[in-house]
């Protein structure tokens, strides 16, 4: 009899325990406190429940608990996971957005508990849900206000930094400055994204299945005019920058004025014809046949005075005229009979980042880089370039001048036929980390029937030698693993003697200087240029000794 009235009492003391518990859930306001059955059907909802989520007791229950969660929840089936978790686990925690009755969203931090009967069999789960949406908003508040404070901080900085490299320069020479610039930049995106843009659609077309031969090669030369366009206004903006610090650099050579005079007619009669624009060039019979100049820096300048005339003439002539003028000097005249520049905007003309008028940038594009460049190379070649005569509506004209230094001993000079064993037998390596060059100059090489092998560092070009035997190596300069330079000393350790040519984007004197200095035979500079490449193999393979 005792151990039953001991088993009542037990039981007894546990029912007061379980109701007391259950008055106490019942009275949190704090958290929403609720059972569900083990397919996730609310079975119990308390206070706090009902003023979190804004449901009565009488409105949820029996309620799948995914009516507290977002469409987008649910169609990832994220309620049946969290069960799934807890069940597994015995416990899931998460933060996250929950749905109140009104629609609102609020920030949450739920807990759900799986139960289970003594015999482990899963009765249900009880989830506790905290309304976190103050302390959320706190810690958003407080981020943005640290975001702030950085940035205040990093202005600041600028600011100082900025004031005391400039202290020396006016305000009002700055803003001119900052204004030009804007406008440049502005530009230098439209003439960027231009040809990029075709580059890009076009080479997607290219891609495609479905193309036609002929829109195959309209793509493929829109391509690389296009390339060359970008590249052209990258190298402007380098030979720019490096004009400004002064680090220029002239390669003098002899230039056959009669070549020179048939490149420009080849080069721009067929432009000028799609235009009806009539292009004319003469050079004086008293003119030498040969002068002393930086053969790239003369016909730099005057494709971006050629190029200029026969974009801004949509009618008439263009006329290129090369003549003697004092004695040691040569004029060559563009004349245009296109737009012409008023007097206004011919004070403007040869500054930075200025054309003559910004409505020109929007009809005829242009960075305003050419005619300031053009002068500026003019100048360290020893002449000029100016503005001779123009006239709004009617055309301009454009003279540089050049000092004649006569080539006397041309004849001597002029390259003799080389003769090499046949490109089949001629064994050429290619060695550069990046596998889109790598594989560009590769089948360039192989088009013209050189045998090829590649390498994608300095370790592999080692291990390749040996068995590949190269009559030639083009070496990239920058590497991972091993550099461009350290294999190539080690080569000449190992006794390789054949031709190693530099490739890389750094085109500074002092790197290519550095480089022939340790042994290479020629350096180039990338982007990897066809004629060149072919020119350095014939070059480099006349003066070795070629595997037969």
């Amino acid at each position: 009899m005792d151990v039953v009235n001991k088993a009542l009492n037990k039981e007894q003391a546990q029912a007061l325990q379980n109701e007391s518990f259950e008055v106490l859930v019942q009275s949190v306001q704090d958290y929403a406190i609720f059972a569900l059955d083990r397919f996730g059907y609310v079975s119990t909802w308390n206070a706090g429940a009902e003023r979190i989520k804004g449901y009565k007791a009488d409105e949820i229950l029996g309620k799948h608990f995914s009516t507290f969660y977002r469409q987008e929840d649910i169609d990832r089936g994220h309620p049946s996971h969290e069960l799934e978790v807890a069940e597994a686990t015995g416990r899931f925690e998460e933060e996250g957005q929950r749905l109140r009755k009104d629609g609102s969203l609020f920030w949450a931090n739920v807990v759900i508990t799986a139960l289970f009967d003594k015999d482990k069999n899963l009765t249900g789960f009880l989830k506790v849900t905290r309304d976190i949406t103050d302390r959320k908003n706190a810690e958003e508040a407080l981020k943005k206000l640290n975001a702030e404070l950085e940035l205040r901080v990093l202005e600041r900085t600028s600011q100082l930094q900025l004031r005391e490299k400039e202290l020396k320069f006016a305000k009002d020479q700055a803003e001119r400055a900052n204004a030009a610039k804007s406008t440049f930049l502005a530009n230098m995106s439209h003439e960027i994204r231009t040809p990029l843009g075709a580059i890009l659609g076009f080479t997607d077309m290219i891609v495609e299945d479905n193309i036609s031969g002929e829109d195959r090669e309209t793509a493929k030369e829109a391509i690389q005019r296009n390339g060359q366009l970008l590249m052209n206004l990258i190298n402007d903006i380098l030979d720019l920058a490096k004009i400004e610090a002064s680090k220029l650099e002239l390669e003098k050579e002899s230039v056959n004025l009669a070549s020179l005079k048939q490149e420009l007619i080849s080069t721009f009669q067929s432009p000028a014809k799609i235009k009806g624009v009539e292009l004319t060039v003469e050079f004086h019979p008293n003119l030498p046949a040969n002068i002393i100049s930086d053969n790239v820096r003369l016909r730099q300048i005057l494709y971006n005075l050629i190029g200029n005339a026969v974009k801004f003439t949509n009618r008439g002539k263009v006329k290129i005229f090369a003549r003697p003028r004092g004695g040691s000097h040569m004029a060559i005249s563009v004349e245009d009979q296109g737009i012409g520049i008023s007097e206004d905007q011919q004070s403007t003309l040869f500054q930075p980042f200025q054309q003559a008028d910004p409505s020109i940038t929007r009809s005829f594009g242009g960075t305003g880089l050419g005619l300031v460049l053009s002068r500026n190379l003019a100048q360290a070649l020893g002449g000029d370039l100016d503005l001779t005569e123009s006239e709004l509506g009617k055309g301009s004209t454009f003279t540089l001048t050049l000092p004649i230094v006569e080539d006397f001993d041309f004849s001597v000079k002029e390259e003799q036929d080389v003769i090499l064993s046949a490109p089949d037998s001629v064994r050429i390596m290619v060695v550069d980390d990046n596998a889109d060059n790598r594989r560009l100059l590769s089948i360039t090489l192989r088009k013209q029937n050189y045998i090829v092998e590649s390498a994608a560092d300095g370790l592999e070009c080692l291990e390749k030698v040996p068995v590949f035997k190269p009559d030639i190596i083009f070496m990239d300069l920058q590497m991972p693993r091993m550099d461009g330079i350290s294999t190539t000393l080690e080569l000449k350790k190992r006794n390789f003697r054949m031709p190693v040519v530099a490739l890389t984007a750094n085109a500074l004197k002092e790197e290519r200087e550095k480089c022939l200095g340790l042994g290479f035979a020629e350096y180039l500079t990338k982007p990897i240029n066809r004629t060149l490449i072919e020119q350095a193999v014939v070059r480099n393979l006349a003066d070795s000794t070629v595997r037969k």
